[in-house]
């Protein structure tokens, strides 16, 4: 037990370092984006949109682009890190250690949260500017955060292991993510959208994070267009599916073993 726990905190160890050590690529690029999003949308577009709540645009905007934040910045560590690994192979050494499957995991997973956690206060900072500055509920921020950064994180994990070429690791944040985060309420109140298009909104996952977010964030009553339990149990349930189905693929050694 205590080896496992040496192996996950030089796991972990490593994957911050390397945040830290190539910030201008980790850390430098989303904030630029974030601030983008604020500055254009937020103070200019923003400027000329009603959001009926006593609140600015760019208050209502916050807690979706802390959210796109978080998903894009620890899912995308993957690219760099674990595929990495695989490409120069050095991963297959972990098949020759003591290393358990839920060691590797975990390590490689807390490490690319910490990347996650660090856009998301950047982004919150940035949003001071432009006074997006409550934190209502913390402790539902923080949880909600939590969930999210292990869970795309860990979806992460999974598209790595079996991707075969950096084109296929692009693939989910393109054709997915991207789209389902434009189409999760982070630049629109969901009472804007025709009546049709609400239904379908209440399947996009991207949406319930948001609206834990909010709710979080701004803690109003019409803000929560969803119960705010049901999104949190949701995001708790696919975690929990997602590390499964991860720590079931690391025991065979798929994605690892040639």
């Amino acid at each position: 037990m205590h080896t496992q726990f040496i192996i996950f905190m030089t796991i972990a160890r490593r994957e911050m370092n390397r945040i830290f050590r190539i910030w201008t690529q980790t850390l430098i690029p989303p904030v630029l984006n974030q601030s983008l999003y604020f500055v254009i949308f937020g103070g200019v577009v923003g400027a000329n949109i009603a959001i009926s709540w006593g609140i600015s645009y760019a208050t209502f905007l916050m807690p979706g682009l802390v959210a796109m934040g978080v998903i894009t910045n620890s899912y995308s560590n993957v690219v760099s890190s674990l595929f990495g690994s695989k490409f120069s192979r050095s991963i297959e050494e972990f098949l020759i250690s003591p290393t358990h499957p839920a060691t590797l995991f975990l390590g490689h997973v807390v490490g690319w949260m910490v990347r996650g956690f660090i856009i998301a206060l950047i982004t919150w900072v940035v949003s001071l500017f432009f006074g997006g500055y409550f934190v209502v509920h913390p402790t539902i921020v923080l949880i909600t955060l939590f969930l999210l950064a292990y869970f795309f994180s860990a979806l992460g994990f999974i598209n790595a292991l079996f991707a075969k070429t950096f084109d296929q690791v692009s693939i989910v944040p393109t054709f997915f993510l991207t789209p389902l985060s434009y189409l999760g309420w982070i630049f629109y109140p969901i009472a804007m959208l025709p009546h049709w298009a609400q239904i379908i909104s209440y399947f996009n996952p991207i949406a319930w994070v948001i609206t834990l977010l909010r709710y979080g964030f701004l803690w109003e009553a019409h803000t929560s267009m969803m119960s705010i339990w049901l999104a949190l149990l949701w995001l708790v349930v696919v975690s929990i599916i997602t590390t499964i189905i991860t720590l079931r693929f690391l025991s065979r050694g798929q994605g690892i073993r040639t």
